[in-house]
């Protein structure tokens, strides 16, 4: 199955350095941004949705078919790829594909942030993905 790879640049946080890194891995990249200047010429870049969103909330958007209908994984702008991505997340699910943080210790992480339940989550969204069978809506 053809996937086409996102990423989403706002603000002052990150440049088109970082889009353009992923471009070298990811030949198929669609970029969703406010600033497009030094994006590489053969990112398609599409203008971030008028949603007047911060921070990561533009993520939701790819819990869209409308905007979104085809298959495709969202990577975070801060990802360094080491491997190749085939297979790893391209499996019919009818469920949007996250990362677990099997890297945090999450009975410690819960201690530490009781009262703040925005810091304590088990899933990261630094990489999803969803196909045709996924319900998005």
């Amino acid at each position: 199955m053809e996937y086409n790879y996102y990423c989403i640049k706002h603000g002052e946080k990150y440049s088109a350095k970082h889009v353009n890194y992923l471009y070298t891995n990811l030949p198929n990249l669609t970029c969703l941004t406010d600033n497009p200047k030094d994006i590489h010429k053969n990112v398609n870049v599409l203008p971030l949705p008028d949603f007047d969103l911060e921070k990561w909330w533009y993520k939701m958007c790819f819990f869209s078919t409308e905007l979104f209908p085809e298959p495709g994984i969202f990577l975070d702008l801060d990802l360094e790829i080491l491997r190749h991505l085939n297979g790893k997340l391209e499996k019919d699910n009818p469920y949007m594909r996250l990362f677990k943080c099997d890297w945090e210790n999450l009975e410690e992480l819960n201690v530490n942030t009781i009262g703040n339940r925005y810091k304590y989550c088990s899933i990261n969204s630094s990489v999803m993905a969803w196909d045709k069978s996924t319900d998005r809506d």
